[in-house]
């Protein structure tokens, strides 16, 4: 019978630290707090393995999950909690990456929202190419006299994510829904031709880039006709879903 009981005092212990280190991390770095959910929700799960622990978990937190638990503590939602713990282990996954020791690394969590799409096996090679575009965006921009950030934001590595197709069969990101999560099937329908016209619009950008150093063929152009009819289309229907998304 003492067993158990220790067991629960090591967990007790646990516990204090981890909420210690949660409560010290929401003033750092994105890392920091997505590191100290991560351990949090580590120590939940330890005392869900018995009805003795999650007796003890509920007592100590008032809460029967661990999402419930950072929400009332910490006012953090379900939501928010998983996408900083994402946001770390995608940072965490480039940092160790030996092929980007001399990188950058990013810098908010919207960027590592956006690179939690990408496949871990593919991430440091796909970062690695973000980073070269993005110094060539930034040369281009500099030689224009405007300013540029430093970091690629996360709209530019959203938009390079649709180009190289790792965006596919996307609805809608959160980002673009003030964290609220919208993945019915109503909405994944009435959501296809603005996502279609988003890769369409990324379609336009390359043709446009390359019509800076090369002569349109014939086929290009009437290419370029018909997808700038269908965008518009898509765009009117992208305006349309967001006013019933969010109406007046």
């Amino acid at each position: 019978m003492g067993k158990p009981h220790s067991v629960v005092t090591q967990l007790d212990r646990e516990f204090d630290m981890a909420k210690e280190h949660l409560r010290d991390a929401l003033g750092a770095s994105f890392v920091a707090v997505g590191d100290a959910l991560l351990e949090m929700q580590e120590v939940c799960r330890k005392f869900g393995k018995t009805a003795e622990g999650r007796e003890a978990w509920k007592a100590k937190t008032g809460c029967e999950t661990f999402e419930q638990f950072v929400k009332l503590e910490f006012q953090l939602a379900k939501s928010r909690a998983y996408q900083l713990i994402e946001a770390s282990r995608v940072y965490h996954r480039l940092e160790e990456s030996p092929a980007l020791l001399d990188s950058a690394l990013p810098v908010n969590q919207r960027q590592c929202e956006w690179l939690a799409k990408v496949p871990p096996k593919r991430l440091p090679k796909v970062w690695s190419q973000i980073l070269e575009r993005y110094a060539e965006k930034r040369t281009e921009t500099a030689a224009e006299g405007k300013n540029v950030s430093p970091h690629p934001p996360a709209t530019f590595i959203m938009r390079f994510l649709a180009k190289a197709g790792i965006l596919a069969g996307e609805t809608l990101p959160t980002a673009w829904t003030g964290g609220k999560q919208r993945t019915t099937v109503r909405m994944q329908r009435k959501l296809g031709k603005p996502i279609e016209a988003i890769r369409q619009w990324t379609q336009i950008q390359n043709w446009a880039e390359k019509a800076e150093k090369e002569s349109w063929t014939k086929d290009e152009r009437i290419g370029m006709v018909r997808m700038l009819e269908d965008l518009r289309e898509n765009v009117s229907s992208l305006i349309e879903s967001m006013k019933e998304i969010y109406p007046q």
